[in-house]
C-alpha cells in the first residue's frame, strides 16, 4: 500500500510542475496604462503623458490610453507629446470620453492616436491657432496657420484618416460630432464606454513607426497613472491665476527691497516668485526654470557667507534648490538619444537625493549654529563695562575715598561707595558699578560675594 502511494506520488508531482510553468504568471498579465489629459494643456501634462509612455514601455504594456478632455492648450507643450507619440514603439489609443472635448491641441492629440475613438454626444476640432497679448486673444499670421495645418495634415496622413477634414480643423475653425468624425473618417471608433472602446480596439491592427502590431487588449488591466510630485507642482504653476498672483508678489518684491534694502527678504522672496511666475506663464520651460532655480540656490548660499543676512539668504538658497532639483527636466527613459543635457534617469534620481540630502545636512547644520548662537547671546558679557562688574581689584593707593586701583592688569581710578571706610593700599575692592572711566568699589568684606 505504501509502495503505491509513493509511485503515484512520483507521478502526480511532474505533472502538477509541468502545469505550473505552463500557467501565465501574474507578472506578465498585459496592462494598459491610461493618462487623463484634462484641462488647458500646459509642460506639466506634457510630463504626465512622457511618463506615461515611458511607463508603458518599461513594463511591456499593451498600450497607452489616453483619456481626452480638453478645450486645448499651449503649443509647445502639444508638439512635445506628439512627438513622443510619435517615437512610441507602444501603441497609443486615443479616446474622448462621454461629456469630454477635444478642441484645438486636443484635435491635434486624438488624431495622432494610432487609433482613435470617441463616445456619443461629443466633439473635437476647432483647431485654428490664436495668440494671447496684451489685449487678449489675437489672430495669428497666415503662415502660422498655414504650418500648423501642414502638420496636422501629415499626422492624419500617416494614421491614415482624413486629411481633407483634418486641415479644415485648423484653416476653417472646423468642429464635428463624434459621429460626424467617425462618418469623415477622422477616428475609427464610436464607444459609449470606455469599456466599449477597449472590445472594439482589440484585434485590430494598427501603424505603429515601421512595423504593423495587431492589438490585444483582452482581459488586459487598465491602470491610471497617478501624478507625481514633479508634475503637481508644474500643474500648480500652470494654474494662469497662480501664475500672475506669483508675477504680481516677484515684482512687487523687488520694488520694496530696492526702495529699503537691509533685510533681504523682499527681493529674495521676489525673484523666486517671478521666476516662477514667468514659467507659469509660458515664458520659459521646465528645463529653463530648473536650471535657473540652482544657480540662484547656490547664489543665495554663497551671499549668505558674505553678507549679514542673519539665515534668510540661506533658507532662501535650499528652498530654490529644493525647487530646482524637482523642476530639473528627466529625459525618456526610451532608447539612448539626445536630450537637453545628456542625463540618465538613474543620474537624475541620485542627483535628487543628492540634492535633498545637502539641504537637509545644511538645514541641521544651519539649526546648530543658529542655537549655538542663541546661546551665546544669553550668556553674560566677557569684555567691555559688563564684564568689570563683580571684579576685584587691587588698591595701588589709599582709597578716601577716590584713588587707582589695578584690575585685570589695568590701573582704574576708582571711588568708594559712600558709607565705607577708606582702603589702604594693597587691600583687594570689589567693583559694583561703572560711570565712563570711573569705578565704584566697596571693601571686598562689605561687598557682594563675587560670581
Amino acid at each position: 500500500m505504501r509502495k503505491n502511494s509513493r509511485s503515484s506520488l512520483r507521478r502526480v508531482v511532474p505533472a502538477v510542475l509541468l502545469l505550473l510553468l505552463l500557467l501565465p504568471s501574474p507578472a506578465s498579465a498585459r496592462s494598459i496604462v491610461a493618462v487623463d489629459v484634462e484641462g488647458v494643456i500646459s509642460p506639466s501634462t506634457a510630463e504626465e503623458v512622457r511618463g506615461a509612455l515611458e511607463a508603458a514601455r518599461g513594463r511591456g504594456a499593451a498600450a497607452v490610453l489616453l483619456r481626452l478632455n480638453t478645450p486645448g492648450g499651449l503649443a509647445d507643450a502639444t508638439e512635445e507629446m506628439l512627438a513622443e507619440m510619435e517615437r512610441s514603439p507602444v501603441p497609443v489609443l486615443a479616446y474622448v470620453p462621454p461629456g469630454g472635448r477635444a478642441f484645438s491641441a486636443g484635435a491635434f492629440l486624438l488624431l495622432a492616436g494610432h487609433l482613435s475613438g470617441m463616445a456619443p454626444g461629443t466633439a473635437t476640432g476647432a483647431a485654428t491657432p490664436i495668440a494671447m497679448g496684451g489685449g487678449g486673444v489675437e489672430p495669428v499670421e497666415r503662415k502660422v496657420v498655414n504650418a500648423f495645418a501642414a502638420r496636422l495634415k501629415s499626422i492624419s496622413e500617416i494614421r491614415g484618416r482624413n486629411t481633407s477634414a483634418a486641415e479644415q480643423f485648423v484653416t476653417q475653425g472646423l468642429s464635428l460630432t463624434a459621429r460626424d468624425a467617425r462618418e469623415q473618417g477622422l477616428i475609427e471608433v464610436l464607444a459609449e464606454s470606455e469599456g466599449e472602446f477597449l472590445r472594439q480596439a482589440h484585434g485590430r491592427t494598427v501603424r505603429v513607426g515601421e512595423r504593423n502590431v495587431t492589438l490585444d487588449l483582452e482581459g488586459a488591466m487598465v491602470e491610471t497613472r497617478a501624478k507625481g510630485l514633479r508634475v503637481r507642482l508644474m500643474d500648480l504653476l500652470g494654474n494662469p491665476q497662480v501664475a500672475f498672483l506669483l508675477v504680481m508678489v516677484g515684482i512687487y518684491g523687488l520694488i520694496f527691497g530696492l526702495a529699503s534694502p537691509g533685510t533681504f527678504v523682499p527681493e529674495m522672496v521676489g525673484a523666486i516668485a517671478l521666476l516662477l511666475g514667468l514659467f507659469g506663464l509660458g515664458v520659459f520651460g521646465a528645463s529653463t526654470l530648473g536650471v535657473l532655480l540652482l544657480l540662484a540656490g547656490i547664489l543665495l548660499l554663497v551671499a549668505e557667507v558674505f553678507t549679514p543676512g542673519f539665515g534668510i539668504l540661506f533658507t532662501g538658497g535650499l528652498v530654490s534648490l529644493v525647487l530646482g532639483a524637482l523642476l530639473l527636466p528627466r529625459p525618456p527613459m526610451a532608447e539612448p538619444r539626445m536630450s537637453g543635457l545628456l542625463l540618465s534617469p538613474e543620474w537624475w534620481n541620485s542627483f535628487l537625493l543628492l540634492v535633498l540630502g545637502a539641504v537637509a545636512i545644511s538645514g541641521g547644520f544651519f539649526g546648530f549654529a543658529l542655537h549655538r548662537a542663541l546661546r551665546l547671546r544669553r550668556r553674560k558679557a566677557t569684555t567691555g563695562a559688563e564684564e568689570l562688574l563683580g571684579a576685584r581689584a587691587r588698591a595701588e593707593g589709599p582709597l578716601s575715598p577716590e584713588g587707582m586701583v589695578k584690575v585685570h592688569g589695568e590701573l582704574w581710578r576708582a571711588r568708594l561707595e559712600p558709607g565705607h571706610p577708606p582702603v589702604g593700599a594693597g587691600e583687594e575692592v570689589q567693583v559694583v558699578g561703572v560711570e565712563g572711566l570711573l569705578l565704584r568699589v566697596v571693601p571686598v568684606a562689605a561687598g557682594p560675594t563675587p560670581k
